[in-house]
């Protein structure tokens, strides 16, 4: 017999089928069979926390019309999170030398941004081009939680070793009483940074367009097809001659043809007239 805080593990196969239908659907990520235990551990806590006995009984609420808003949880906790400041730092020197020689002010995008580490990492780079440089930082993630946690700005403290001391020094203000273990940017620095809920799949006019957009271990995850549809979506919001960065094991060339690579995973968008 199950204790009070014990659930159930099973996952039915018309169980996985539906919610790999339903997180492609609204990701565009397919969950293929192999990801089955990772599913299970990941909305096991969720089961949990609403107090359903078995993943049976919380699949069904999550379909059914009153588990709506348990969907968004869905998608949240399916969704990989991985991040870290300065992540593959050529793209920022790349970041630094293009924006040394650019019109301001300047807009850029982290598309995917998880908790916000890559958004920082792109203020941090802007602001040490030059102190009084006008720009923008938008991050955008499909994971409302997670773009909450990028809106708090605050990271935990043992993270801070990605950081040299004097960005340290320069950027960030160390927590205290109840954000004790955390550092965040400073103020001023943080207000050019702002954070939305986007899907890559639908994003909106009043995104605005971008002279570099950082697009980065995201494209790994769909299918060809929608990989190239994701891209396709991203350059409407890129400005002619502005740069698109993606991972560094990510193709983006078969998605449209003015994309023209100018060095390792950097190409600029040049559309014909």
């Amino acid at each position: 017999m199950l204790s009070a805080l014990e659930v159930d593990e099973t996952l039915s196969s018309e169980d996985f089928r539906w919610l790999s239908s339903f997180f492609e659907n609204r990701t565009g990520i397919a969950l293929k069979g192999d990801k089955e235990a990772l599913v299970r551990g990941r909305l096991l806590s969720r089961a949990r926390a609403l107090g359903h006995s078995s993943l049976t009984t919380y699949v069904g609420f999550a379909r059914s019309g009153a588990g709506v808003d348990e969907q968004t949880a869905i998608v949240e906790a399916l969704t990989t999170h991985e991040t870290s400041f300065f992540r593959e730092p050529a793209h920022f020197e790349v970041l630094r030398q293009f924006a040394s020689q650019q019109p301001k002010p300047l807009r850029v995008w982290s598309a995917a941004c998880s908790t916000g580490e890559e958004a920082a990492s792109i203020a941090m780079t802007l602001a040490e081009v030059d102190p009084s440089l006008s720009f923008e930082v938008v991050g955008t993630d499909i994971a409302p939680e997670t773009v909450r946690r990028a809106r708090d700005g605050l990271f935990p403290m043992e993270r801070s070793v990605q950081l040299s001391p004097e960005r340290l020094r320069r950027h960030c203000l160390r927590g205290t009483r109840e954000a004790e273990g955390t550092f965040r940017l400073q103020p001023a620095l943080a207000a050019r940074v702002r954070f939305e809920v986007a899907n890559l799949f639908e994003l909106p006019a009043s995104l605005g367009r971008f002279d570099v957009v950082f697009l980065r271990n995201v494209l790994i995850y769909f299918n060809d097809g929608r990989r190239r549809q994701v891209v396709k979506a991203v350059l409407e919001h890129l400005k002619p001659r502005g740069l698109l960065l993606p991972g560094h094991a990510e193709q983006v060339r078969d998605a449209s043809a003015d994309l023209k690579s100018i060095a390792v995973a950097v190409f600029r968008y040049e559309p014909s007239p």
